[in-house]
């Protein structure tokens, strides 16, 4: 995961990634994202992910009115997945539970900002008003809220990806770096037994 060669240029999207059940949360993304049509209405909501409420997310977004807005993709991974996060303009992360947040990272490393839910991991992660923002859980006004401040101010937008991305490697979320933390653990635990 890297920015885009012509970041910080978007193709005017939302994008969510991850699997579809309901502790992520998408049920409050499709109703936040109702409010943000109504302001932002060439904005989309692209949805990358498989799971057991991929019906019922299809048919809230059709009670909703809003399903020619919404792409739902599947499963992407590799350079489609990478891509859709380069270009994307915000990564929402709307779970009810989250032990890490990985996709957090993603978008971080590819210089999107991002508005996530204020629970587990992912408060470690997003830096609420630093490189993105922090909403209550299964609140989806304060959600949109969040969505519709940074769609606002592409200058935020820009401040957010710039502060965010020399933050993963300073924490150490860089690949390498977490398998060079992962064989210092092993080998401390293997000297100590």
């Amino acid at each position: 995961y890297y920015p885009s060669g012509g970041w910080p240029d978007n193709d005017n999207y939302i994008l969510y990634v991850g699997r579809l059940a309901e502790q992520k949360g998408i049920y409050y993304l499709l109703h936040a994202y109702c409010y943000i049509k109504e302001k932002f209405p060439d904005i989309m909501l692209k949805i990358v992910g498989e799971g057991p409420i991929f019906p019922d997310l299809k048919r809230l977004s059709e009670n909703l009115l809003i399903s020619e807005h919404v792409q739902f993709l599947g499963k992407l991974e590799g350079k489609d997945l990478t891509l859709l996060y380069q270009n994307a303009q915000i990564v929402v992360i709307p779970s009810i539970y989250e032990p890490f947040g990985m996709t957090a990272l993603e978008a971080m490393a590819c210089k999107r900002p991002v508005v996530a839910t204020r629970v587990g991991g992912l408060m470690e992660i997003v830096e609420h008003n630093k490189n993105g923002f922090l909403f209550e859980n299964r609140d989806y006004l304060d959600l949109a809220q969040w969505l519709m401040t940074l769609l606002a101010s592409p200058n935020l937008q820009h401040k957010f990806a710039n502060y965010a991305f020399p933050q993963i490697k300073e924490k150490g979320y860089l690949w390498p770096d977490v398998a060079k933390n992962y064989l210092e653990e092993y080998n401390d635990i293997i000297l100590n037994i």
